[in-house]
């Protein structure tokens, strides 16, 4: 491939430079200068999004013509994969795929067991194959895009002279041809450091000889109890100091290893300020994120619902809830289901801010007889979306949803809308989100990246271990990985994503006066 792409470029020079001897062209104007600029940075870009469709019509081919997926599943060479629950969905389908074909080697085909397993693999490849397609989509989206552009810089081309257009245009194939012998030249140089880094340049001339009385130096015995020392205390330490220094959940797999509720998926960042980002961006990261969850969703949901509600909480203030709560009733409401955002945070209402309506009447207005339910509801501007404001702060929250009224509130939502989401208070500050845990189908409970501390779940993760609490699962908000993050299928994806959460501070205060502290020592580093 990269023999050909030089071949390619010289042949494209060459041509490029009998046209100018034998047209005496030789000099491009600035229209054509700022023309070719343009156009080239938009051939380049397409030339991307076109390898990337490419990559995914070929994993689309692999999972669809292999029952087993394993570590031979295509690596993306020649694109860069931005996407975090594709990474997530594909990891979870590989080691689903190991541990059946693992199993298949002990136990009989009708074992319940490796049933089990089957169906999830079979339910992991269907979302995977989602994932896939939705991205396509909108790659194919952002192709057009950009020839469309392509397009209207061509008409400007025709406006130059006949002989400038035709050097602009030798020109533009120079650029993009060399743009691409470029990228596969680093490809190329990057894999031979690779290989070269395996292979040793030390080579034996003559072999030592044993005189009789045993080699001086070194003193083996003595260096392999140094190095086992060395091997075993100095990772326990780091794992200590680490430990001791760091109380906060920073990953999917911190998570399942700690607690017994089960991951729902992941959200990442995003550098947009809107809280509503599914519907100002809706080809974002973030955006397929809510996409992801809202496909995973269904597998909590009882068969044969008419309508379906989502309880969206927390452990405290500040962990994202109702950024994903709102996020999450856009992206369902996008899907053409009739929904409603009920915020039930009573004593930290935040939802008409965020969608910019009015809270003098709401919930709360309702449920002391104040108002019908009618005048509480207000439509927003994501289609599909309407929403409850919580209306002015009780001094009884608690008290108004235990309330009859409360009951008869769901129940009327219930018979007018698809889908209900909650936005409640959190649950290691006060009670009123489990009250409300009886009204729900599903409960997402948000924990915040590197924020949660590792104790806070911990409440709800017994109630859920005792069967007090079902149906729950945990979506790691604010997630933020490195730029190369390998999952042990074979190659690793890089992708990066930023998510602004710049207001939520130090857990808050809006529900009680104490703030929780950072241990002294990670207060003293910072300063």
């Amino acid at each position: 491939m990269f023999s050909e792409a030089a071949e390619s470029l010289r042949n494209i020079e060459k041509e490029l430079g009998d046209f100018k001897q034998k047209n005496k062209a030789f000099d491009i104007s600035l229209e054509g200068q700022s023309i070719l600029e343009e156009v080239s940075e938009l051939d380049n870009e397409r030339s991307l999004l076109e390898r990337r469709i490419t990559y995914y019509n070929n994993l689309q081919n692999y999972i669809k013509s292999n029952k087993e997926v394993g570590d031979d599943i295509p690596a993306p060479v020649n694109v860069t994969i931005e996407d975090p629950n594709l990474v997530k969905n594909i990891t979870e389908l590989v080691e689903l795929s190991k541990q059946k074909k693992n199993l298949q080697q002990s136990v009989k085909e009708d074992y319940p067991p490796l049933q089990t397993l089957k169906e999830k693999i079979n339910i992991t490849r269907n979302v995977v194959m989602e994932n896939l397609a939705n991205l396509k989509q909108e790659t194919q989206v952002s192709l057009s895009d950009v020839k469309s552009r392509t397009s209207r810089f061509n008409s400007r081309l025709f406006s130059l002279p006949k002989k400038e257009q035709n050097l602009v245009q030798y020109q533009r194939n120079y650029n993009l041809t060399a743009a691409n012998y470029e990228y596969l030249k680093q490809k190329q140089y990057e894999a031979g450091t690779a290989i070269a880094a395996n292979v040793s340049d030390i080579k034996i001339l003559d072999k030592a000889k044993d005189v009789g009385q045993g080699p001086i130096s070194p003193n083996v015995l003595f260096n392999y109890l140094v190095a086992l020392v060395l091997s075993v205390g100095l990772p326990f330490v780091y794992i200590l100091v680490k430990e001791a220094l760091s109380n906060k959940i920073l990953t999917v797999e911190e998570i399942e290893k700690l607690y017994n509720i089960p991951v729902l998926g992941v959200v990442g960042r995003s550098s947009t300020d809107s809280y509503v980002a599914v519907f100002s961006r809706p080809k974002s990261s973030l955006a397929e994120s809510f996409r992801a969850l809202r496909s995973n969703i269904q597998f909590l949901f009882k068969s044969g619902l008419k309508s379906k509600t989502i309880v969206v909480t927390s452990s405290v203030s500040g962990e994202g809830k109702t950024l994903c709560s709102i996020n999450m009733a856009s992206v369902i409401a996008m899907s053409d289901k009739k929904t409603i955002l009920l915020g039930l945070d009573l004593r930290k209402p935040k939802l008409h801010v965020d969608f910019d309506v009015n809270n003098e009447i709401g919930v709360v207005n309702y449920l002391i007889g104040q108002a019908q339910i009618e005048d509480i509801i207000q439509p927003t501007r994501v289609p599909n979306l309407d929403i409850i404001t919580s209306g002015p702060i009780p001094p009884n929250p608690s008290e108004l949803i235990l309330s009859d009224n409360a009951t008869t509130l769901m129940n009327y939502l219930k018979e007018n809308y698809d889908y209900i989401i909650i936005d409640t208070p959190p649950v290691g500050l006060v009670s009123d989100a489990i009250e409300l845990f009886k009204y729900s189908d599903a409960v997402m409970y948000i924990i915040r990246q590197n924020y949660t501390e590792k104790g806070m779940p911990k409440m709800m993760d017994e109630k859920y271990k005792n069967g007090e609490v079902k149906n729950i699962s945990i979506v790691l908000n604010d997630f933020k990985i490195r730029d190369t993050y390998g999952y042990g299928y074979g190659y690793g994806y890089g992708y990066g994503y930023g998510y602004g959460y710049g207001g939520y501070g130090k857990y808050g205060n809006g529900y009680h006066q104490n703030e929780l502290k950072e241990p002294w020592y990670k207060r003293l580093f910072k300063k």
